[in-house]
């Protein structure tokens, strides 16, 4: 039996449809996925941002814990370097004082122990000078990590989190170790007092 042009036509036709049906079906699933893949995009572009923004606002607050640190550390070096610079003019002063009544108290033993006093009150002062150096050594490289690093990209425009956090315990670190060093010329301060004290009573 011979097809009819009419059947033949619609064969052709439904084959086509067929076939058309089978590319939307395929271009829908694709568009499926590429919604899919923009959503879960979306989705992490938005988690970043918000990372970024906590990160932004912790190293905004750790720069101005770092520079709340300094003015404290320079009021304290401030403050210790007046009282060291005091206390050096009034044993100035004794040793000028024993120098000229050592005739009359036993003058080479005075003048021996106002010396010794002297030499040690300079070893204080030496040990000063070391902190302060340390403490301004300290501060420098926290300045130039904090405020003077270019950044290469949008990354680095702020310093690392960490980076920043490891930074400030050191620099914490030093100024505990330069306070108790403190402390401890303080109380020499305070032992070479007493001996001046005793030295003036004989």
């Amino acid at each position: 039996m011979v097809s009819s042009p009419t059947y033949r036509i619609q064969k052709i036709i439904r084959r086509k449809i067929n076939k058309a049906d089978s590319e939307i079906s395929k271009l829908n699933e694709n568009q499926n996925k590429i919604e899919e893949s923009t959503a879960l995009l979306k989705h992490k572009v938005e988690r970043s941002e918000k990372e970024a923004n906590q990160w932004e606002e912790k190293n905004k607050d750790l720069t101005e814990a770092i520079k709340i640190s300094q003015m404290k550390i320079d009021g304290f070096k401030e403050k210790r370097f007046q009282e060291i610079e005091k206390f050096e003019k009034e044993a100035v002063n004794l040793c000028e004082l024993f120098g000229s009544t050592s005739a009359m108290n036993d003058g080479e033993s005075i003048q021996a122990e106002t010396h010794k006093l002297y030499q040690q009150i300079e070893q204080i002062h030496l040990e000063h000078e070391e902190i302060n150096s340390e403490l301004d050594k300290s501060r420098s490289e926290l300045d130039d990590l904090v405020l003077y690093q270019v950044p290469y990209n949008q990354k680095e425009v702020e310093i690392p989190l960490g980076q920043r956090k490891l930074t400030l315990k050191l620099f914490e670190d030093a100024l505990e170790k330069a306070k108790a060093q403190i402390e401890h010329l303080n109380q020499l301060k305070l032992q070479k007092e007493e001996e001046l004290e005793k030295l003036i009573s004989v």
